[in-house]
């Protein structure tokens, strides 16, 4: 039986994503404190990987790694909301909606030197489906994959899908080297949850198509991505990434202030105030489609009173928007759903005044809790653009005993 989840979102967390390079003189010399190796860019990111294998990815920072790595047969380029073809050359759809036609590029190899096929691909993606991990409801639409000849794929859909195409550009649906994962233990049969046993090699190594191979990766300390001796099309002039994981802001401040990192990607409003006009620091400071939500249950048997409708409206109307924004920072704000602003469905922007807590009294009396309830709220450890989510968290606890307590 499928869990019903009700998605409560808080903020846009954070709508603003703080980054800072350490660059170059005027004149063209590296900066004097950085000591880095020409072609190495040496890159401090968050914590809170759990794995690297794009079956099963689906925390923030593993995707900038897959993105590396592997490709996916569409892209969105720079910030167009349009996903282009990038692995499949064209593609079109039946009168109905539920065909799906796919042509591949002839001329793709991945990082083995072996070509890529539909074989691959339809692999890729069932493997990802019959993983059963936390991605794997983007396949729920695909009823079954046909691979007529090796640059044919054909998806028969169970549904019209009017967003295949941009779930086919996330990473969990990454195309993999079947040859290589197979031989590694890997596979895409409808029993993957417990006969694949392809993650601790791929957590340790790659096999895409990407710009990037992983030569390795410590736990909680570091990942080093080198470049593809054979990738299939025009690449960059960095030869080397070093990424050091860093959830500290502040310790990502000091090394980039030294020298010892290139790029902080995990940078908070105060941190990126105090490098404010230091000499060779940029700053890049720009919208994310980064959302921040509390999930509560529909089931009454998992999530108890937070499953009766008027005990979530309660909740939200008890929230203080405003504080929650300056937590996250400047340029934050608060959509209505979960579907963030500027997106196909999105119902705008919540006023931050849409806080009442004598509402929120009176809903929770209606529900019958008029003195408040006790429950657990369970809150990872991480970040999210430099934003602690117990920061969060904590802030959601004092909102809510304030709505009960005055």
């Amino acid at each position: 039986m499928k869990k019903k989840f009700l998605a409560l979102v808080l903020a846009l967390a954070v709508a603003v994503g703080g980054t800072a390079c350490g660059g170059k003189t005027n004149d063209g010399d590296a900066a004097a404190t950085n000591t880095n190796t020409e072609g190495t860019v040496i890159v401090a990111m968050g914590s809170g990987f759990s794995t690297l294998d794009p079956g099963y990815v689906y925390e923030k920072y593993p995707q900038t790694i897959v993105n590396a790595c592997y490709e996916t047969l569409f892209k969105l380029h720079g910030d167009g909301t349009e996903p282009q073809p990038w692995l499949a050359e064209s593609y079109a759809f039946s009168d109905d909606g539920l065909t799906l036609t796919v042509k591949l590029r002839p001329d793709v190899v991945f990082a083995s030197g072996n070509p890529m096929t539909s074989a691959d691909v339809a692999f890729s993606i069932n493997r990802c489906k019959n993983l059963h991990g936390n991605p794997s409801f983007i396949c729920d639409s695909i009823e079954q994959i046909e691979t007529p000849d090796d640059s044919t794929v054909v998806f028969k859909l169970n549904q019209a899908d009017s967003a295949i195409i941009s779930k086919l550009t996330y990473q969990s649906l990454s195309i993999l080297d079947s040859a290589v994962v197979k031989e590694n233990g890997g596979t895409d049969a409808e029993d993957a949850a417990s006969t694949d046993t392809a993650q601790e090699y791929l957590n340790n190594t790659s096999a895409g198509t990407g710009m990037y191979v992983m030569t390795s990766y410590i736990p909680n300390e570091q990942v080093v991505l080198e470049k593809n001796p054979n990738y299939w099309t025009e690449s960059n002039n960095i030869e080397k990434y070093i990424l050091n994981i860093q959830p500290d802001p502040n310790t990502q401040m000091m090394t980039l202030s030294t020298g010892d990192i290139d790029i902080a990607m995990n940078m908070t409003d105060d941190t990126m105030a105090e490098l404010e006009g230091s000499e060779n620091v940029q700053i890049v400071n720009d919208a994310t489609k980064m959302i921040g939500f509390v999930m509560m249950n529909m089931d009454e048997t998992y999530g108890g009173p937070v499953s009766d409708p008027k005990v979530q409206q309660a909740i939200r109307k008890a929230l203080d928007y405003s504080g929650i924004q300056m937590i996250c920072g400047e340029g934050t704000i608060t959509p209505y759903d979960i579907i963030q602003v500027g997106f196909m469905g999105s119902k705008g922007e919540r006023p931050v005044d849409y806080t009442n807590i004598e509402e929120a009294k009176q809903l929770l009396a209606e529900a019958g809790y008029p003195n408040g309830f006790d429950i657990d709220l369970t809150v990872s450890d991480l970040d999210m653009e430099g934003v602690a989510l117990t920061d969060l968290a904590q802030k959601v606890k004092d909102d809510w005993l304030r709505s009960v307590l005055m």
